[in-house]
């Protein structure tokens, strides 16, 4: 089996990660594993990269992503999508690993004046470019939809981990 393995959207911490831990798991099943480069724009161009254990050994410090990565949305241009499918066509791949492969990824895109709502169906709030505590602030105010608060009341930031 031939999998492609493609990190699209921009850089994000941990990526070099999933590239190793995709890649060992296909070669330890005894495929080919080709790198997507520059994220879907290399798909849109057909730029590939053979990756063997060589290429994927010694990636878990390093930052960013070893096959670069682009906001290209290749809905968004001009016969896109059908050079997308002519190239993993062309490149023999059997199967397509992108991150993040999470339930219900909707790509990186938000639709216009839509804005995502938290789990208790409330708009999220944002600030951005930049927000008060980085480069964007997304938080939600809780079930009640009121700043503070405790247990499900309490609100859920960007900018604040979970001990």
């Amino acid at each position: 089996m031939r999998v492609g393995l493609l990190t699209g959207g921009g850089d994000c911490p941990g990526l070099n990660a999933v590239i190793r831990a995709a890649g060992r798991r296909v070669m330890t099943r005894g495929g080919e594993v080709v790198g997507v480069l520059e994220g879907w724009r290399g798909l849109v161009d057909g730029l590939f990269e053979p990756l063997g254990p060589r290429e994927i050994s010694g990636l878990l410090p390093r930052g960013g992503t070893i096959i670069g990565t682009t906001r290209t949305n290749p809905f968004k241009l001009d016969g896109g999508v059908d050079k997308v499918l002519a190239n993993l066509r062309g490149a023999g791949l059997d199967a397509l690993v992108k991150n993040p492969a999470a339930p219900n990824w909707n790509g990186p895109y938000l639709k216009k004046n839509v804005v995502p709502v938290d789990p208790w169906g409330k708009p999220y709030q944002y600030k951005c470019c930049p927000g008060d505590h980085g480069d964007y602030d997304i938080w939600s105010f809780g079930a009640d939809g009121a700043p503070g608060g405790d247990g499900e009341n309490a609100d859920v930031t960007s900018w604040t981990v979970a001990k």
